[in-house]
């Protein structure tokens, strides 16, 4: 689950695009990229996301693709490995976890 924002009267300190991979020890990965995945994972975290809950965070990384190495389904990519996407004149920087990004790359 991606933080996308944080409430600046909470105590937490997570940064935004970061992504918490397991609440009170319980995995948030997803198996695949199917709807069935996607609400295993949802249900997971409101079961487990409280006061006190320990998650663990990976940090959000952001990587350069020349356009050369751009994919030619940039979308279906983005949505499947759940990056943030954002062309520049350089080619694509691509937002998101370290293991996410480096099979962006293979």
């Amino acid at each position: 689950m991606r933080i996308e924002g944080v409430d600046p009267s909470s105590t937490n300190r997570f940064e935004v695009g970061s992504t918490i991979v397991s609440i009170g020890g319980v995995s948030l990965c997803q198996h695949d990229a199917s709807e069935e995945s996607l609400d295993r994972v949802v249900d997971l975290f409101g079961e487990g996301f409280r006061d006190q809950a320990k998650v663990k965070l990976v940090a959000q990384e952001e990587r350069l693709l020349r356009w050369a190495q751009v994919p030619k389904d940039v979308d279906g990519m983005s949505s499947e490995l759940c990056l943030i996407t954002e062309f520049c004149p350089k080619g694509l920087l691509v937002y998101g976890p370290a293991c996410a990004l480096d099979l962006v790359v293979s």
